[in-house]
This record gives C-alpha cells, sequence and structure tokens, in this order.
C-alpha cells in the first residue's frame, strides 16, 4: 500500500472571497510538521495557493524543503486571488470548475508560471481549491504537462460547486490528445474518502438520499453515532486516529493500492480554520497526523509523492477520455 500526503498549503483567510490582501502566517508552523514528516520518511506533497507561491515566507520555507528533496510543491489555485481576477468574488465562482474555460486555464497557468519562477520548479501536481474540479479542468491540465491530480472528492456533493457522488476513492486515467500529437494522460489520485459499510453503493445511496430530506443532518448524524453509516475522511481535520485506521484497512481490503492522506496547512495556526479554534485544538490536531502516520509505518505503508506514482503502481485500470473542451466518453 502507498501513503500519498498532500496538503493544501494556503492562505489564512478561510472562506473569505473578497479581500485585497491575504496573509499567509501560517506557514511559520509547517517547520516543526516538516520535521514530524521527516522522523516518518514521509515526503508531502504541498499544494500551494498564489499568495503562498508569490509569498518570501512561501518561498523561504517551503523552497529549502524543496530544495532539500524533503517534499513536492504542486499547484492549489484559488479563483478569488489568481490572477487574472476577472470574475466577481462569490461563492459561486470560488469553485473554479463554476467559472468560463479561458478563465479557469489563465488562473491555473498564472499559479503554474508563479511557482516555476519562484521556486524553479514546475509542478506536475495539482488540486482545485475548494474541490472545484471538472473534465474541463481535467483537459487544461493535461494541457498544461500536469501528471497527477488530486481533487476528486469521491461519495461527496460539494454544492453549488462539484457533485462526486458517484465517485470512488480508486485512481483512475484522464487521457486527451496531447499538443505536440499522440495522447497524454492525469493519473487521478482521489482523497480517500468512503463509507465503512460493506457494501458502499447501499450505503452511498441511502446516505444521499437521507441528506436530501429537510432533516436529513440529524438523521446522519444519528446514524453515525450509532455506526450503522460511517462516512470517513482519511484526514485528521475531521477524522480520529481509529476512524483513519478502519478507513485505510478497508481500502486495502477492497483492494486499493494508495492512500491519499490530505489537510490544510491553515489548520496548523489556532483560528484560522473551523477545525482548531485554540491551541489544544491544534496540539491534538498534530497528535492525529502523528498518530496516523504511526500507524502507516507499522502497517507497512510505503510514503511516496504524488508525482512519483504511475497508474501501474495504484492499478488505475479505468480511462477517461476527454476532449480539450472536457467532453468525455468513458
Amino acid at each position: 500500500m502507498y501513503l500519498t500526503v498532500t496538503i493544501d498549503t494556503e492562505e489564512d483567510n478561510w472562506g473569505e472571497f473578497a479581500r485585497s490582501s491575504y496573509t499567509v502566517e501560517n506557514l511559520r508552523q509547517i517547520p516543526r510538521l516538516q520535521e514530524l514528516f521527516d522522523r516518518y520518511d514521509v515526503r508531502p506533497a504541498y499544494l500551494i495557493s498564489h499568495p503562498v507561491a508569490t509569498s518570501s515566507e512561501g518561498v523561504t520555507i517551503l523552497g529549502s524543503f524543496q530544495q532539500a528533496g524533503r517534499c513536492e510543491i504542486g499547484a492549489h489555485p484559488h479563483p478569488c486571488n489568481t490572477p487574472p481576477l476577472e470574475e466577481e468574488p462569490t461563492e459561486i465562482n470560488s469553485y473554479i470548475c463554476n467559472l468560463p474555460s479561458t478563465l479557469q486555464y489563465r488562473k491555473i497557468e498564472t499559479l503554474t508560471r508563479a511557482i516555476e519562477a519562484n521556486f524553479g520548479v514546475r509542478p506536475t501536481t495539482y488540486r482545485s481549491g475548494r474541490w472545484g474540479f471538472s473534465e474541463e479542468i481535467a483537459g487544461h491540465l493535461i494541457q498544461l504537462g500536469y501528471r497527477v491530480d488530486t481533487s476528486v472528492f469521491p461519495v461527496w456533493n460539494w454544492r453549488p460547486g462539484p457533485d462526486f457522488t458517484h465517485f470512488s476513492h480508486e485512481p483512475f486515467v484522464y487521457e486527451a490528445p496531447c499538443q505536440s500529437g499522440g495522447t497524454c494522460r492525469l493519473l487521478e489520485i482521489p482523497a480517500s474518502v468512503d463509507f465503512l459499510q460493506s457494501n458502499r453503493d447501499l450505503a452511498n445511496s441511502v446516505f444521499h438520499s437521507i441528506d436530501r430530506l429537510p432533516l436529513g443532518g440529524v438523521v446522519l448524524g444519528g446514524l453515525k453515532r450509532l455506526r450503522a453509516l460511517n462516512r470517513v475522511c482519511l484526514s485528521p481535520e475531521v477524522a480520529e486516529v481509529p476512524d483513519m485506521i478502519r478507513l485505510a484497512n478497508t481500502i486495502a481490503r477492497r483492494g486499493g493500492r494508495v492512500v491519499n492522506f490530505f489537510f490544510h496547512s491553515p489548520t496548523l495556526l489556532a483560528g484560522c480554520t473551523p477545525f482548531t479554534r485554540t491551541a489544544a485544538d491544534v496540539a491534538d490536531f498534530v497528535a492525529r497526523i502523528e498518530g496516523f502516520l504511526a500507524f502507516a509505518r507499522s502497517a507497512g505503508f510505503t510514503p511516496i509523492t504524488p508525482s512519483c506514482l504511475s497508474a501501474k503502481e495504484v492499478g488505475a485500470l479505468t480511462v477517461r477520455t476527454i476532449a480539450v473542451n472536457g467532453s468525455s466518453a468513458e
């Protein structure tokens, strides 16, 4: 089993779409996080936003880790702070997949060039901010030379963003014509999110049927407490270590070859995200990170960066053929 760690490395200003400037103080917490990864021989992928890519803190802190071979640097655009800023700063437009196709491409290209200019490396791993992904975005990534995407968030509907209800954690491949001729591929490594129930398809169907009811959230909360319907994310922001271990073992039993452990860098700084309000919350959050890394080591998982994975290694058999405009046929 491979373990990849992907971190949305972004500005402090959670959910703020109409600011004139953004701060990145949370980056100062990353060195001690990196020391934790080093102890477990893990090379994380820091997927960075435009404010991070163009900040002195980002270049100094993350650049030193990248140059030492201790991490991978990837791209993570938030439309509200990635030029060109031509759209109205609204929640709907905070999902890059909701923007016009040409604007999507130009924003991703802007961030790609900023990373290349400031870090001396062209990113090949990508995740959309707020999971705002589509096949149209996949086509742009292929055109821009990306090799791996990790924007699919299985069995989840991000209204008014993308609907991943019918996606699973299993990797797959996008294919599209290369600009230079031939066929180019983009490996999709979804976030590790799934139901623990043996019949995951039935659990998924029941969950979303209940979720559409007026008091669906209350019902789902009760079912979760009873462990009758458990949707788990491999993220220390929203899951405890025992549940993350159960999910990883469930994925392994289902034949999976990779788990994708994910979270946001602002959660390292108290008060930046809903997940850590206090310093004590941050300490618990970091402890959950270490708890899962300790399990992964004991279970014999192989740490790897997304760009080092191949479709053969993760068993990605499904191919989704897309055109550069995002139309597809499976």
